[in-house]
């Protein structure tokens, strides 16, 4: 069973917490910036540093024009009946009366929607038909809840965490949905291990979120794949037990970084003062 409540903030949650263990449902800009430590922050911290982390978290980055497509194909495959709430579609101005026009609708864009062009919105609108008539990721992504927050607390490090699961159902398997520039098995294998996206990583977070929420290690972790470009191929991999073990290997370091030299030492370090030797690295001696 699934307990989910709707709060407005953090201090919502920390509320309803006191009557035990549960899933959220938030204003994103609200859970965006509460203080537990989120998959996102530890893949900063991997990739670049802690001082990377700060500065990110005092100086807010508009999304990329793929992050930006990506959230909407989540929108629509997700949650369709909260796109005309959360986004406005930029219209083009042109002749008599275009100035009150521009005027009215920069008002309502101000009210804190997402903007899109219709090029995009149309093309999102392709890529998310590709995904819901796909005969498994359409089944796949049913019989369950999207857009579950969670907060929960390490079992080992005792760190404050967040997590924002795509979808999770309710015979216990978690899906993720990713969109990609090319989904086949070779070249989204990349993306799963690579430092930068780190989906394993990201995949044993949810895990071990699920399982301090519900008490229960989910039955699996899936994600469903689909490509940024035409024809919208879709792809679904499952992880298994190894990948998710080194993912909590992998997120436990910069997380443990941050327990250490962060929250107990007041210290968001950089990169390190001194001169460092670079070798060649491991990847790059299969290629000489």
């Amino acid at each position: 069973m699934l307990k989910i409540c709707s709060v407005q903030d953090y201090a919502g949650v920390l509320a309803a917490q006191k009557e035990g263990p549960s899933w959220f449902r938030m204003p994103e800009s609200a859970y965006r910036s509460s203080p537990p430590i989120a998959q996102s922050d530890l893949s900063v911290i991997a990739t670049s540093s802690l001082a990377h982390l700060r500065y990110e978290r005092e100086h807010r980055r508009a999304p990329t024009a793929a992050m930006s497509l990506g959230t909407l194909v989540h929108t629509l495959v997700l949650q369709p009946e909260t796109f005309t709430r959360d986004w406005i579609v930029q219209p083009e101005f042109s002749g008599k009366g275009s100035v009150a026009a521009r005027a009215a609708w920069t008002d309502q864009a101000a009210r804190g929607k997402r903007v899109i062009d219709q090029e995009d919105l149309d093309k999102a609108r392709a890529i998310a038909d590709r995904v819901l008539s796909h005969p498994v990721a359409s089944q796949l992504l049913s019989g369950g809840e999207p857009e579950l927050i969670g907060y929960w607390r390490h079992p080992v490090l005792g760190v404050d965490c967040r997590s924002m699961l795509d979808y999770v159902r309710r015979d216990r398997l978690i899906v993720d949905l990713k969109t990609s520039a090319n989904a086949s098995m070779d070249e989204f294998s990349r993306s799963v291990f690579d430092r930068r996206y780190g989906y394993y990583r990201q995949g044993a977070f949810y895990w071990d979120a699920y399982t301090a929420i519900q008490g229960h290690p989910p039955e699996g972790y899936l994600l469903v794949v689909v490509e940024s470009s035409a024809p919208y191929e879709v792809a679904i991999y499952a992880f298994d037990p190894e990948v998710i073990e080194a993912g909590r290997l992998a997120y436990m370091v910069p997380l443990a970084q941050y327990r250490d030299v962060a929250l107990q030492r007041g210290i968001w370090a950089g990169y390190p003062t001194e001169i460092q030797t670079m070798t060649i690295p491991t990847w790059m001696r299969h290629r000489i």
